[in-house]
């Protein structure tokens, strides 16, 4: 099994993945229909190159079909759809509509506004003063720190359209009662761009990022009740994991002085935007591997091996402001060896997945 394969990797000092050959998922893409399970075993056994990574999370994402010869009409469906949205926002809140994206887009679906449209845009101008629509378009209203090296000035831009976009979704589908999920809430605002970023990164178009990041979010808002309770059951899962493997460590980090609320102090932040707002692209990217292809669970193992790796550091603190500060904003690690050890832990705890 897989666990013995990394174990023994790991005795004679190979602490990553072996990368997958670039003809085996060639060979994958080249078939009428996408065999999933043998992709999944695929990413669940090897490193995944980057520049497959955007078609296989459209793929587990529902963005893209298992039938490929469907791919070409789905995307098309894709960007008129999201082009139909644009132009429905802009319609709606011309004076916040100032981002224009036409990536590869060719005779503009734009109608003329005749006496009629108008009296319709003023019409939808009382729905928003009536409900209160709140459609997040400004930077510094979204805390976008535009000046921020780690933030490109085009990449916070498609940032700002895509959660506009989501936003005036959410609020049209409950306008004539679709359920939906409103991610936007404002302790955890941050953490919603942080998501919506990875996709701008992974993605090759703003489209292609919009759609990811929908689907991410309806597919944890149908397995969960709410938020809360996603979260506090991946809070549940790490501490009884931690308990399990290092029951000092537990005692150590919720005993005084130090007395952690790991839901409040750290998991809360960590969970809420699959770690997204803390790590580092390399081991975030590796960990995002895992979540859309399989579960959520995974955020779980892989905090307690990112709270196993800090050990030495939080051990050497006395503070609980410094021990909250290093979990909030971890140096950076060895994004293979926190691979490596998650999945040895997770394969440990689940032999019955192991493939």
């Amino acid at each position: 099994m897989d666990v013995y394969r990394r174990q023994y990797l790991r005795k004679i000092g190979f602490q990553t993945k072996p990368r997958v050959d670039d003809s085996a998922l060639d060979s994958l893409f080249k078939c009428d229909i996408i065999d999933i399970e043998k992709l999944e075993t695929i990413v669940r056994r090897y490193e995944i190159p980057a520049n497959y990574r955007a078609r296989i999370w459209k793929i587990q994402l529902g963005v893209l079909s298992k039938y490929k010869k469907s791919w070409k009409f789905i995307t098309q469906q894709r960007a008129e759809e999201f082009y139909d949205l644009q132009n429905a926002c802009r319609i709606i809140f011309p004076l916040n509509s100032s981002l224009n994206y036409d990536e590869n887009k060719t005779n503009n679906n734009t109608r003329n506004n005749n006496n009629e449209d108008e009296e319709e845009e003023q019409e939808e101008k009382s729905i928003k003063s009536v409900n209160n629509i709140n459609v997040y378009t400004d930077a510094e209203e979204l805390n976008i720190d535009t000046t921020s090296l780690t933030i490109a000035k085009d990449e916070s831009r498609k940032i700002m359209e895509i959660t506009k976009l989501y936003s005036f979704k959410y609020h049209l589908s409950s306008l004539i009662g679709t359920k939906s999920r409103q991610p936007v809430k404002k302790k955890i605002k941050k953490n919603l761009i942080d998501i919506v970023r990875v996709f701008v990164i992974v993605c090759d178009n703003i489209i292609d990022a919009y759609w990811c990041y929908t689907k991410f979010i309806e597919i944890r808002s149908n397995r969960y009740v709410n938020e809360t309770t996603e979260l506090k059951i991946l809070t549940k899962i790490l501490i009884s994991l931690l308990q399990k493997i290092d029951k000092e460590y537990y005692d150590f980090l919720i005993s005084p002085p130090i007395s952690l609320v790991f839901y409040e102090n750290f998991c809360l932040s960590w969970f809420s935007s699959y770690f997204a707002s803390c790590l580092q692209l390399p081991a975030l990217l590796k960990i995002w591997d895992y979540v859309i292809n399989f579960s959520d669970e995974y955020l779980s193992y892989f905090a307690v091996c990112l709270l196993l790796i800090l050990k030495p550091q939080i051990k050497s603190l006395s503070s609980k402001g410094e021990i909250i500060n290093i979990l909030l904003k971890p140096p950076t690690i060895d994004e293979n060896e926190l691979v490596i050890k998650t999945l040895e832990i997770y394969d440990e705890d689940n032999p019955s997945d192991t493939k």
